[in-house]
């Protein structure tokens, strides 16, 4: 069955569009956020937000359209670098706007602490990351 959909950039220009999808469908399902409580609607989590606007600024997120040319979709991708694997959420935990969303950055920066070998185990220096998905419900 062909759902006649259509793929774009999202692009900084479209933060409201892009927040829009994944406050109605990520966000308030994702774990950590979840078991935090720390989505209370659209707008409730600014250092998401934050890290979204970030993301998408390198043009590797991605839209999907529907044939009336609606946003129905996006995929908030990133890429990271060996070099600067850590010092990303150092950084985010710096410049942090709510102390609440602390525990979700330090649950991350755990995770990848443990995981830096993996750079080493695949030979590489980059990895590309789908960070987040968000659908019209």
């Amino acid at each position: 069955r062909s759902m006649n959909l259509t793929y774009a950039i999202a692009s900084p220009e479209k933060i409201d569009a892009v927040n829009t999808l994944l406050y109605a469908s990520y966000h308030p399902d994702e774990p950590i956020t979840k078991h935090l409580g720390l989505y209370k609607g659209p707008g409730s989590i600014p250092d998401a937000d934050k890290r979204v606007k970030n993301s998408i600024q390198r043009n590797l997120s991605l839209f999907a359209y529907d044939c009336h040319g609606k946003e129905i979709g996006v995929c908030i991708n990133n890429g990271y670098y060996r070099n600067d694997f850590l010092s990303i959420i150092d950084n985010e935990i710096e410049g942090l706007i709510d102390p609440a969303y602390k525990p979700f950055l330090a649950v991350h920066k755990e995770l990848r602490a443990k995981n830096t070998h993996i750079f080493d185990e695949l030979k590489t220096e980059k990895f590309f990351c789908i960070s987040m998905v968000g659908v019209d419900p």
